[in-house]
């Protein structure tokens, strides 16, 4: 169908209620719809315009389709500690100067830090900062337990 066809729809009998048609679809499905609705263009498929329409709007926007991910969401995390300063926890990240690489903030940023750091290996893992007076950058970034978090904190004190 070309973009100046505006509908899909032609009427092939009498609906079921009184003022309907029953059409086919240029997809071939048959549909009971008010006369008038096509009549005034406010119906012009069975609906699969729209699905293909919202499918293709979709398909453009899908960048890597990883923004579901738990290292989307990490990552996406990430960013917020430290460069919202709305963020309830700004102060800890940002705030006292930590910062993410900058590769990983601009266009295709997650491309980046996801080729980097990987697959999150377990539920038990998440993004951990190997030097703590350091940003998220490459090569001090990991995935890390709460065991090995906990044993990399500013506060945890090694007997020697």
């Amino acid at each position: 169908m070309s973009e100046h066809q505006l509908s899909c729809l032609v009427r092939i009998g009498n609906g079921v209620k009184k003022r309907y048609g029953l059409y086919r679809c240029v997809c071939g499905a048959e549909k009971d719809v008010y006369d008038s609705s096509v009549k005034s263009k406010a119906t012009q498929s069975c609906g699969c315009l729209s699905r293909k329409l919202t499918s293709a709007r979709n398909a453009k926007r899908t960048i890597h389709g990883k923004t579901r991910t738990p290292e989307y969401k990490a990552w996406q995390a990430m960013k917020d500690r430290c460069l919202n300063t709305k963020h309830k926890r700004f102060k800890d990240w940002g705030g006292r100067g930590i910062t993410v690489a900058a590769e990983w903030v601009s266009e295709g940023g997650f491309e980046l830090f996801f080729a980097h750091i990987g697959l999150r290996p377990s539920l038990k893992h998440s993004i951990d900062r190997i030097k703590n007076d350091k940003g998220y950058e490459p090569g001090n970034v990991r995935w890390a337990t709460s065991k090995e978090q906990a044993n990399n904190r500013r506060n945890t004190k090694w007997s020697v």
